[in-house]
């Protein structure tokens, strides 16, 4: 499945490992890398339901999405109520521009 620069209409969900039935978290965040060196991250949510625990999502919009074409990376980073704090594994995704597939 392709992920197409500026779509508006996508959820990026990520597994983060961490059973949030048994831990509390105090904020979850997608962080990233475009592939132009720019990093910066997403507010996201805990996704609710489900049959596996850990999931944390964000939707896309006018101000989040993949602007730039080229391989993303992306990872989890979460903060528990004591101030510990884990991030998760980076997962890459390459981002096309929609009329090369047409």
């Amino acid at each position: 499945m392709a992920i197409y620069k500026d779509q508006t209409a996508a959820r990026l969900i990520l597994q983060t490992g961490i059973n949030f039935n048994n831990y509390s978290i105090l904020s979850c965040k997608i962080c990233y890398e475009k592939p132009n060196g720019v990093t910066s991250e997403w507010t996201s949510q805990k996704l609710v339901g489900g049959e596996i625990s850990g999931k944390i999502y964000v939707d896309f919009s006018s101000t989040i999405k993949f602007d730039v074409l080229g391989i993303w990376r992306i990872w989890a980073f979460i903060t528990f109520p004591d101030s510990r704090t884990a991030q998760g594994d980076i997962a890459t995704y390459k981002v096309v521009d929609a009329a090369v597939l047409v």
